[in-house]
């Protein structure tokens, strides 16, 4: 029995009654002693008369039936509260049980190979946490890990870049005869063509190997999990920053740490979310990194994180109130290409006082004396 519980239901049932017995009995003499001095001492110089005689001898009985009835009120009332007690820590672990088995279901769901299936797993595992504010950071952390499997976004396929020629136009004094010939002489250029390459290729072996075949099965069953996963990828992304909007407090998830180090982030988007930490450190990261008005209440840390080319980091207006270690260089020795490629427009604020490693080509501007934050400026 946990401390919460009152002392008559933590203590052994023999103490407790010792107890109750005790304050009976003080209670019984309390009274007598009352009695006594209110009505002075009762006259002893002479027999007992029958009304006497039976009184002396039903006060005991009296008082022992009375302390027979308190014991056994006392025992029935404990087993009753033990009872509630003992009931409601048994729905508690059954509802906690359930929890986590649905936990655990879903979290085994998000290794299926199927996409819906996936999706599906992400959204029970929302559900779950909205409704069990402790298992948020923990929903949060399977998200998370989802989000550091390997992955490469798929590859846009290009334009092809053989048309179909278009048709000729004809010069409009032609004579009608003259293009009847012209479109029967096409199509039988076209009819005898088609038959030679028919009867060359009855006549000479297969040249694709059914190898080759299995190969292009096999590329376009990738490019289709591929262009699968993206989308469900996307998709956690976007259930993530739901929860960390404070603008809407019913989904507001609070003090939530993102891990997603080694995380493959496409086209990410934080923008007015609030955490407490959030560790990007040897991320890969391809598209939009949107940062814009953020507010970060601990330490951000992108260490070695990649940005691809063509990407672009956005973080007008954040607010970080911890350090902030952006792909900076000279960190544990380690000299470091800040965001390869990839466009930095920034108007962030940073607190004073810290040491901070900052993108290439960003600083902090120079601020009057005493203020609480740094602008982060080009």
């Amino acid at each position: 029995m946990d401390g919460k519980h009152s002392w008559h239901l933590r203590a052994p049932l023999t103490i407790v009654l010792l107890i109750w017995i005790g304050v009976a009995w003080i209670a019984v003499l309390l009274i007598g002693l009352a009695i006594w001095g209110a009505f002075g001492q009762p006259p002893l110089d002479g027999p007992l008369s029958g009304r006497e005689r039976f009184l002396l001898i039903t006060t005991p009985v009296a008082l022992a039936t009375a302390t027979v009835v308190m014991i056994r009120v006392v025992i029935t009332a404990r087993d009753h509260e033990l009872s509630k007690i003992n009931q409601a820590e048994t729905q508690r672990h059954n509802v906690e049980q359930r929890i986590t088995d649905l936990h655990i279901r879903a979290a085994g769901l998000l290794e299926s190979d199927k996409a819906h299936i996936r999706v599906t797993a992400l959204h029970d595992l929302e559900r779950l946490a909205q409704a069990n504010p402790h298992l948020r950071q923990s929903v949060v952390d399977e998200f998370c890990f989802y989000l550091k499997q390997p992955y490469e976004p798929p590859a846009r396929e290009p334009q092809s870049p053989h048309r179909p020629p278009a048709e000729a136009s004809e010069p409009a004094n032609l004579q009608p005869s003259f293009r009847r010939r012209r479109k029967t002489s096409g199509l039988m250029l076209l009819l005898m063509t088609t038959a030679v390459d028919y009867l060359n290729e009855r006549s000479a072996p297969s040249t694709t190997p059914v190898r080759e075949q299995h190969e292009d099965d096999d590329s376009d069953d990738k490019k289709a999990d591929s262009a699968s996963e993206r989308r469900v990828r996307l998709h956690a992304q976007t259930i993530l920053a739901r929860h960390l909007r404070p603008n809407d407090p019913e989904n507001f998830w609070t003090d939530i740490d993102l891990n997603l180090s080694e995380a493959a982030l496409e086209n990410i988007n934080l923008s007015d979310c609030e955490v407490r930490n959030i560790d990007l450190s040897y991320a890969t990261l391809y598209g939009e990194f949107n940062l814009q008005r953020i507010h970060i209440r601990g330490r951000a840390f992108v260490l070695l994180a990649h940005f691809h080319r063509h990407g672009s980091i956005l973080f007008q207006d954040a607010i970080f109130d911890g350090p902030m270690s952006f792909n900076a260089a000279e960190l544990n020795g380690l000299a470091v290409d800040s965001f390869e490629g990839a466009k930095a427009r920034a108007r962030a604020r940073l607190p004073q006082g810290q040491r901070h490693l900052l993108p290439r080509g960003l600083r902090l501007e120079a601020v009057p004396e005493g203020a609480e934050y740094a602008r982060l400026i080009r």
